[in-house]
This record gives structure tokens, C-alpha cells and sequence, in this order.
């Protein structure tokens, strides 16, 4: 939930992301799905929301073998289009 900005919203969002590339690595699964967390409730900002998904899915998958995969489910066009605009050279 966005309150502004100083209640460390970003790394609770982050955190959300953080431990399931680890997960899937430890059982060996080839994919992960996330939903769009914050991406349309709670006052978040779409794009801030979008960009700390990617990166933090981005850096907690690089060091990984599995998963290979990597689902976001997204609600609407315009979320789709900020995950895109988001994870510019990955397959969205």
C-alpha cells in the first residue's frame, strides 16, 4: 500500500518478489507466475510498481538456472503495456 513514499513501500514491494526465484531454484521449477502486485489498487504507481517487479525478478533470477520462465499476470492493457515498457528486452 502507497503511503507516500516514506514507509518503505518500494522494499515491501520488492520483498514480495524477492524469495519465490529462490523457491522454484531450491524444487527445480522451470516457471513462476506472479499477479501484478500493486499495479492498480492501493495508490501504488503503475510504472513504479511495474519497475521494481522486473528489476527484482531480473536480479533474484540471473544467478539462478531454474526458473527459465517467468509469468506476470497482468489485469488490464495498460498494465501489460508498463510491465513492457518495463522489461524492455525480455519476452513479455
Amino acid at each position: 500500500m502507497w503511503h507516500g513514499g516514506g514507509q518503505v513501500e518500494a522494499e515491501l514491494l520488492a520483498g514480495a518478489y524477492e524469495s519465490t526465484p529462490k523457491c522454484a531454484d531450491e524444487h527445480d521449477c522451470q516457471s513462476i507466475a506472479f499477479k501484478a502486485i500493486s499495479t492498480g489498487i492501493f495508490g501504488y504507481s503503475l510504472q513504479a510498481a511495474t519497475d521494481i517487479a522486473i528489476k527484482t525478478v531480473r536480479e533474484n533470477c540471473a544467478c539462478r538456472s531454474t526458473p527459465t520462465r517467468v509469468i506476470f499476470k497482468c489485469f488490464s492493457d495498460e498494465v501489460l503495456e508498463s510491465y513492457r515498457h518495463s522489461a524492455s528486452g525480455f519476452d513479455i
